[in-house]
Formats: structure tokens, sequence, C-alpha cells
């Protein structure tokens, strides 16, 4: 089986507007949030709150969004929870809530290059029967998702390679049960195209395209011949407008609030949410204002926050609520203790992201002309100690990206940097207290694992394999180091299972 260090890439940081002001308040409220360390943790979370059994389940790649976001409507259909997995191996949470919902049934959406035949195997082996939804692109699995959701009243149709106006309709088309079809910005695939023509216009069927010009061209849309379109000129503002749109049919006492910087977290709870006729808002660096007065307007008593204060911070949620006092509702003990702990934290690391003259003084910026050169940052607290460290990844180009920790500790900030060759991700083993920073360049990969002891991050393990370089004919060819030592391909996928579940930082 190959193993796979997860890689993070720049769509998952953390909001670097961590403060927010608002000139409306409206009534004090219930604010709850789910919430994991993780996108896993936050994803059973999620399905703790709406599920404690269920014969079905939905499993996603937690990674890869375009199968993923088509999978609402079905999962509501089943009454089913979406779980998320890696691509190579079924994620020890994910399995553990799979059994304890006593699952026996699971669609996999999308093909064997998005969740891999191991993942299939290991459900096979749990006694659960699997049916896999895919196509040989993201639009085909799109109307293959629409066949087995079945005859329905309408569509909603946006654009495969962003996620957003996907998430925007999945609540109402999971409610509705509406399919979520994919097309691209200046082209309609022929298998969507067959499918509208001989299956929604024959039906009559209402066709909702969303999607402005930012994401839509304009010949795409009118060869659609919608029912509706939603051009708004940002997604926030189509966002609104399709709750707007759907205000009747939904249930706008209670909503969700979900960070547009990444997919994971509004698509769990998107079935949730649809479960009762809720809408899931989004939340950027430039719409809380927007929010609080949509949400001010709209009598709004229920707010619940999809994703831990790393994702949408306790300072942006009483902006947008005007409610300072967060009920929490986790999976994972420690990120209860880090709604309390971190705020500080957060406070210290928000003004040095906007500290140049401190960056440039420690290193964070190189280049001359003073601009900041942070590409993403995390917070996490590596050694589950309490206290919470930043990493930020930075450079001036490719081949300088580095990965520095930095941590406040009462009243002291140290930094760390640490050694990288061409570093483009950060994932951590919970259960080993090991951070890894993966890079590479001319199709060799570099894995370099850390423990953070006392300030200092002490190198503790290395792996490389150059295998990229070499097709399928020459695979013999490619070599395999675990701790500067030589072994075999082997040896080199067992050794990375002492570190258990490797997940993406959040």
């Amino acid at each position: 089986m190959k193993i796979r260090i997860k890689l993070l890439f720049m769509l998952c940081a953390l909001g670097t507007s961590l403060l927010t002001t608002s000139t409306s308040v409206f009534a004090k409220n219930n604010v709850n949030r789910l919430a994991g360390q993780d996108r896993y943790g936050t994803s059973n979370a999620i399905v703790s709150q709406g599920w404690t059994q269920s014969s079905c389940a939905i499993l996603v790649n937690s990674q890869n969004f375009p199968d993923a976001i088509t999978a609402s409507p079905l999962a509501k259909k089943f009454n089913a929870p979406i779980l998320l997995t890696d691509t190579s191996s079924l994620t020890n949470s994910t399995k553990e809530k799979l059994q304890g919902l006593g699952v026996k049934n699971v669609f996999i959406i999308g093909g064997v290059g998005v969740v891999s035949p191991q993942v299939e195997n290991t459900l096979k082996s749990m006694d659960i029967s699997v049916k896999r939804i895919c196509g040989q692109d993201r639009y085909e699995t799109s109307v293959n998702v629409a066949k087995e959701l079945g005859t329905s009243k309408g569509v909603f149709i946006v654009n495969g390679e962003h996620y957003e106006d996907a998430l925007s309709a999945a609540p109402i088309a999971a409610k509705l049960q509406y399919p979520i079809m994919l097309v691209d910005q200046n082209y309609v695939s022929d298998m969507v195209k067959n499918y509208i023509n001989n299956q929604v216009k024959t039906n009559n069927t209402e066709i909702n395209v969303i999607g402005g010009q930012d994401v839509l061209s304009n010949n795409v849309v009118s060869s659609l011949n919608p029912t509706k379109t939603y051009n708004q000129s940002t997604k926030y503002d189509r966002n609104l407008a399709l709750i707007n749109n759907y205000k009747g049919q939904l249930d706008l006492s209670t909503v969700y609030l979900a960070s547009d910087k990444g997919f994971a977290d509004a698509l769990s709870g998107s079935v949730l949410a649809g479960k009762n006729g809720n809408p899931i808002i989004l939340v950027g660096d430039s719409n809380q204002s927007s929010v609080n007065s949509y949400i001010t307007n709209n009598n709004v008593s229920n707010v619940t926050i999809l994703g831990g204060i790393g994702v949408l911070s306790n300072d942006v949620v009483a902006g947008i609520t005007g409610n300072s006092n967060v009920n929490s509702n986790n999976s994972d003990n420690n990120t209860a203790v880090a709604a309390d702990k971190v705020h500080q934290e957060l406070q210290v690391y928000n003004n040095l992201l906007n500290d140049t003259d401190w960056q440039r003084n420690n290193g964070i910026i190189f280049s001359g002309d003073g601009k900041s050169t942070i590409d993403n940052h995390w917070i996490i607290d590596i050694d589950q100690d309490g206290v919470y460290e930043m990493l930020v990844h930075h450079g001036s180009c490719e081949a300088n990206l580095t990965m520095s920790v930095i941590t406040y500790n009462n009243g002291n900030i140290k930094i760390e940097h640490l050694p990288s060759d061409h570093n483009y991700s950060a994932d951590y083993s919970k259960s080993e207290k090991v951070l890894f920073t993966h890079g590479g360049r001319g199709g060799s990969n570099y894995i370099t694992g850390y423990k953070l002891e006392n300030g200092h991050c002490e190198k503790v393990f290395t792996a490389f394999s150059n295998e990229a370089r070499y097709g399928d004919s020459e695979q013999a060819k490619a070599a395999y180091r675990i701790n500067e030592q030589n072994v075999s391909k082997k040896d080199y996928e067992e050794a990375f299972k002492r570190f258990g579940s490797i997940d993406h930082l959040e």
C-alpha cells in the first residue's frame, strides 16, 4: 500500500483578520460551535450532533473538493452523514465513527485516484457494503451522483473548479433534493449537456445556475437556458441571494456559519443543516459586517459555527453575532481547552502577522522591498502542553519556502526556522506529537519530522523518495531512505505506520 503524507495546499489558512467590528448587534442568542482539532474532528462533531446511528454513510476525500461537493443531496436522501477520508487509507477517526454509527452501506464519491481501492477494501473488511459513484472526470461524476439521486424538481449548476457556490447551494439542495452539477467556466461537458437535455429540460425541471462572470462565462450560462441565474459579483452576494430566494422553504431561525477558506467543514455541515432546512452562510475577511446585518434583519435566534477557532475565531463570531459566549460541542477535548487558552495567543499572533518590522528582524521577510512573504499560517498545540504555537509558511520564491514555529508563552516570543527543501506543506501526528514538513524538487520528495521540546524543534525523522522521477516501467530504479538509511519500498511504506494517522493542519 502506498503511503502518502498528506499535502496542505494554500486553501486552508487561518483568516489574517482575527478582529472585526460591527455596527448592528442582534438580540442575544444561542451560539454553538461544532469543531475538532482538524477537519476530521470537526466532521465527527457534526455527525455526533445529527446522528446516533445510521445504516448508510457517504465517504468523500477530505482534500479533493470537486467530487465531494456534489454529495449533500445524496446524503440527505439516505439520511446519511458525510464522512471524510484520506486518499490512500481510511482515517482512524472515520473508521471509529463508522463503527459507532453501525454503518452497513457506504457510497464512495469519486474514482480510485480520489479514494483508493485500499480504502474500499478496508470498508469491506468491516462488513460494509460499498458502492462507488464516479466518472471520467468531476463533471461526469456529478452526472452520476444526480442519476443516483433520481428524479428531482430542480438542479443547481455551478463551476466545478471552485467550491464556494456549491457550498452555498448544498444545504438547500439537500433539503429540496436537487442535484448539484458541475460545469467548466468556459464549456459544458457532453455528459452534463446530455443529462440536462434528456433528463432536466424534458421534465420541465427548475434550472438554477450559480456563478458570476468571475466563474462562469456568458456563453456557458446562456447555453444552459437557466430558469434562474445567481450572477451577483461576489460569492458572498450569491450565497445570500440564494438563501433569500428559498427563504420560504428554509428555517432561518437557525443558520450555520462556515469559513470560505476551505470546503470540508461546510460540506460536512451541509447535510446537518439541510435536515432542518437551515442555510449555511459563508464568512470571509471582507463580508463579516454584511453577515451580521443579514442575521440581524432575519431574526436569527441560533447560530452554529462549523469549525474551530483557528477557522472562525471567537472574536470574529462575536463581531458577527454580538455574543461572545460561544458554546462548544467538540469531538476532541483538546479543542475545548483551546477555546479558552488560545485567545491571548491569537491576539499576539495577529499582531505579528501585521508587523513587518518584526518579521524582517526575525527572518520572515526575505525580499528587499519589505513586502510580507507569508503564504500561509496555522495555529496548533504541537507538544500538547496547553500553549499554542503559530506555524508560518513563508519565503520569497519556491526555492526558499520555509516553515517557522513561533511560540508565545507568558509574554515571551520564541521563533525557530525549520530547514526546508522547497517546503510546501505541514502535517501532524497527534499520537506521536510530531510535526512534519514536506517538500521536494526534481521528482524527489523530502519529509522531515520534528518534536517541539522547551521551545526547540528537534529532528526525529527523515524520509526520502525519488519515485516520482520514474515511469511505471522504471520503478525499480527508485531510491528510498528512512533516517538516512537506504531501505526497500516496502520498508519505506511501513516506516510511517508508527505515527498513526498523519493529519493536515487546519
